[in-house]
């Protein structure tokens, strides 16, 4: 018989700043992290409206002070700046990818002028066979 293990919420889940109409009203659930009165407050039950004090006994204070809600603030601020950066760094590389795609191409068909241009002068069908044979021998 195999046993299922379930663990439940193993870690926090940062909603942001705390509001009295978050889900609808019906309050956050364990674990939730809410910024609040210059502090971060962890949510320690199911369908919590209270609001984070340190007399509610539905919230832990996990930080406190302006300096810990601004260091979340930023945190969050600056991995919204590095999603920006990658969005940024893929669409650059494929206009990177289709620059050396064109470049490619435009080799190819001046190689093949260049061949066009020293054929034209020597066109005779001895000269022709004499030039292929000699690249083929050459390869």
């Amino acid at each position: 018989m195999v046993n299922d293990l379930d663990f439940g919420k193993i870690g926090y889940t940062d909603r942001g700043d705390w509001s009295a109409s978050y889900n609808s009203g019906d309050g956050y659930e364990y674990l939730d992290g809410v910024a609040y009165d210059d502090c971060y407050w962890i949510s320690l039950d199911n369908d919590n409206t209270q609001t984070p004090s340190d007399s509610a006994t539905k919230w832990h204070k996990a930080l406190s002070g302006k300096a810990a809600t601004q260091a979340a603030t930023a945190a969050n601020t600056a991995a919204g700046n590095a999603n920006d950066a990658a969005t940024l760094a893929n669409q650059k590389a494929g206009l990177a990818n289709t620059a050396a795609q064109s470049a490619n191409e435009a080799a190819e068909a001046a190689a093949a002028a260049v061949v066009v241009a020293e054929l034209a002068p020597v066109a005779t069908e001895s000269n022709v066979r004499a030039i292929v044979s000699s690249f083929l021998a050459g390869s």
